[in-house]
């Protein structure tokens, strides 16, 4: 990614282009609603589930959207690279971010970087964990 980013500098400065990092923003999200502390704790005691399933109001789409779209400034840009979708599972589904930021983006290229394969209609994360239909999706790399 940094690879990348570093060939668009050079090659199409023209484009202003962010790079999301889900685990970053995640955190940085958490951290500053104080929920750190209490999903480490929570997690600890009660296991990953119970995270999970706490974290699901936090982190619903209406609210870690906008917040998501506002740090990020992406719809200040050309292009979008999000990466660290494995790293926030099953915290945050991919069908769930795409829907959202296909709604606040439009038409502005999005580039997700799925440790899975898509098949053209299901993404599956780590090759093996099949999700919902994503049907504005398709593969950059054959």
């Amino acid at each position: 990614i940094q690879f990348l980013e570093s060939l668009l500098e050079k090659k199409h400065s023209q484009l202003k282009v962010v790079h999301i990092n889900l685990l970053d923003y995640v955190m940085d999200y958490l951290t500053e609603r104080k929920f750190i502390d209490k999903a480490t704790d929570l997690q600890k005691r009660k296991g990953d589930d119970a995270l999970v399933k706490a974290l699901a109001g936090p982190l619903h789409m209406n609210k870690f959207g906008p917040y998501l779209m506002q740090r990020s400034q992406a719809a200040d840009t050309d292009l979008v690279l999000i990466s660290g979708a494995g790293s926030v599972w099953p915290m945050l589904r991919m069908h769930s971010l795409l829907n959202t930021l296909h709604a606040k983006l439009g038409d502005k290229p999005l580039l997700l970087f799925y440790p899975g394969n898509y098949d053209g209609q299901t993404m599956k994360l780590f090759g093996a964990i099949p999700r919902k239909s994503y049907y504005r999706a398709f593969k950059l790399v054959p």
